[in-house]
This record gives structure tokens, sequence and C-alpha cells, in this order.
């Protein structure tokens, strides 16, 4: 059952870098059980990117900031995605 009141839920999500926790396709799983939208593209239409491990050494990363700072997404830790799913 979706939960609809989940900060995540209804929410365009993107995974940059590479999940410690989960597998990307758990947290893909996770993410869809909440109601949130795996996104595999960084675009102006995502809500949050998630910055696993390895992130930040990524090409697009200074784009996602950029996006960021512009307050057009908001960049999450892992650990703080995990939190979110469990609200």
């Amino acid at each position: 059952m979706v939960r609809h009141d989940n900060p995540l839920a209804n929410k365009i999500i993107a995974f940059l870098g590479n999940p410690q926790t989960l597998t990307r396709t758990e947290a893909k799983y996770e993410l869809s059980l909440i109601g949130g939208v795996y996104s595999r593209s960084i675009t102006s239409n995502l809500n949050y990117v998630v910055a696993f491990s390895g992130a930040e050494d990524r090409v697009m990363f200074d784009d996602v900031k950029e996006l960021a700072r512009k307050g057009m997404l908001q960049i999450i830790s892992e650990d703080e995605f995990i939190e979110m799913l469990s609200q």
C-alpha cells in the first residue's frame, strides 16, 4: 500500500553515486512503496537527488549542485533518504 503521507510520496528522485546500505534496485523498490518516482535523468523536474557514495566525483554533480543552489531541487544523503523512507 502506498503511503501518501511520506515526505517522498509523489516526489521525483534521482540517484547519483554508489549506494552503501541498499542496492540501487532496493532503493528504487522502497521508493515505489511510498509513492515516490524514480528518474534516471538529472533534470530540473526533480525534487531530490540522493547523493550516494562517490556522487561528488560524478561529472554531473556540479550541475546538480547548481540546480540545488537555484532552489530547483534538494540534495540529500543516503542516510537522509533512508530516514525519509521510514517516516
